[in-house]
């Protein structure tokens, strides 16, 4: 949610494909195996790995501190202060994530990014200091009316409301609301979904070590509703230090991807860059915006193992013909695309973890770390969406996902 917002819908389908309406959380019939060398493994329903998703007994040492999460280094009364009388009524009606937020791209995607800073909080040198860099940032909490088909799908999530589960997803989500005030007493009475600003925000706030996270929001309106949630939580700079850019706030738009672009050469490993290229992967008027991933990767590929950390976000919405095209390399490619800069990492040596899903719309995510952190990372990603699977079969609310390792010579 979301850096750099476009104000038009994340995708145009092509001539001929139907951008049907619903929820896009609906389960459909799922994408075919992908043919590549790497074995794939689905995380659906009951896929729980018995093995460890952290290596490397003397380096998790280090970091002992931050493999259980603490709790909010705030006073007791400052945590019992009203914190919920001003965010809560502001609006930002044009924000097209109002609408998405909490779907299942969100819950996939999300447990992706609290999987990644999990495994980065245990290792060094990410214990001691992680810098986030999340584009398109949006409001930080999002209002769920009654009646919204997204009530359904969170409902099977908050359960149970009373307790931590070890779903990764639903104690964020537990944790953040109620440091804001506003976590239900049962999960029919819920009425919001915490954006990834906001989880990545206090889970780096109760971790030890020098921490940053810095967003990027295109809409003045949103980023300003998304500072007042940020000062509602009320941590200090000695806990997380926070930044919504750009500071000296004004009327106008800020482009997020565009300053990823001018400084990810300056950045290292300790910067974390998530991305979401959402849908602009084929139509001729995208051209440049795909250019401008085709720097990122560029600088990223210039930098080898000690490059800023990439998380990039994709989706095709219901265009399942192409999607199924771009990620099994069968469509034509196009300059900066999806197979042109999959292809671009993996020909200079920076392998990745793909994760492939499809609920209600197409999806897929890129994480790129480096190579010693890619196996414990993909199994412990395997993991995580495998307990959100099954936390959430209850309610037959599934997605199938596959986390794969992409190396050269696929």
């Amino acid at each position: 949610m979301r850096a750099g917002k476009r104000p038009s819908p994340r995708y145009s389908p092509p001539a001929g494909v139907s951008s049907a309406s619903g929820c896009a959380w609906m389960m459909t019939s799922q994408i075919p195996a992908l043919d590549r060398s790497e074995p794939v493994f689905r995380c659906a329903r009951a896929h729980r790995s018995s093995e460890p998703t952290t290596t490397g007994t003397t380096e998790r040492s280090r970091c002992s501190q931050a493999s259980i999460p603490q709790p909010a280094k705030r006073s007791a009364a400052a945590g019992q202060r009203s914190v919920t009388t001003m965010w809560t009524h502001l609006q930002d009606p044009r924000n097209p994530e109002n609408r998405n937020a909490g779907n299942g791209g969100d819950l996939v995607k999300h447990t992706v990014y609290l999987t990644v800073m999990e495994h980065l909080l245990n290792h060094t040198p990410w214990c001691k200091q992680l810098r986030v860099r999340e584009c398109h940032a949006g409001r930080g909490m999002y209002s769920i009316p009654v009646g919204d088909c997204r009530r359904s799908l969170l409902s099977s999530l908050y359960e149970p409301v009373d307790t931590d589960t070890g779903v990764l997803l639903h104690d964020r989500q537990r944790a953040s609301q109620r440091a804001l005030g506003v976590w239900p007493t049962h999960s029919t009475g819920l009425g919001w979904y915490v954006g990834s600003a906001v989880m990545n925000a206090h889970r780096l706030a109760a971790a030890p070590g020098k921490h940053l996270i810095e967003l990027y929001e295109m809409s003045p309106a949103t980023r300003s509703i998304l500072r007042t949630v940020l000062a509602a939580l009320g941590y200090s700079a000695s806990e997380v230090e926070s930044r919504v850019l750009p500071e000296a706030d004004g009327a106008r738009p800020f482009d997020g991807e565009q300053y990823i672009a001018n400084n990810i050469g300056r950045w290292d490993s300790r910067d974390l860059v998530l991305l979401d290229p959402f849908a602009m992967w084929r139509q001729s008027h995208h051209q440049a915006q795909r250019d401008r991933y085709g720097r990122i990767v560029d600088a990223v590929i210039a930098q080898g193992q000690q490059s800023p950390l990439l998380v990039l976000f994709w989706t095709w919405g219901r265009a399942f013909p192409v999607a199924e095209g771009d990620l099994r390399d069968t469509n034509r490619r196009v300059s900066n695309g999806y197979q042109d800069l999959l292809d671009r990492l993996l020909q200079a040596g920076r392998n990745l973890i793909s994760v492939v899903w499809r609920w209600g719309l197409q999806f897929a995510m890129w994480v790129l770390v480096p190579d010693s952190q890619q196996h414990a990372l993909a199994a412990a990603l395997r993991q995580r969406c495998g307990e959100l699977n099954d936390h959430l079969s209850r309610s037959k609310d599934l997605a199938d996902v596959e986390v794969r390792l992409e190396r050269r010579g696929r």
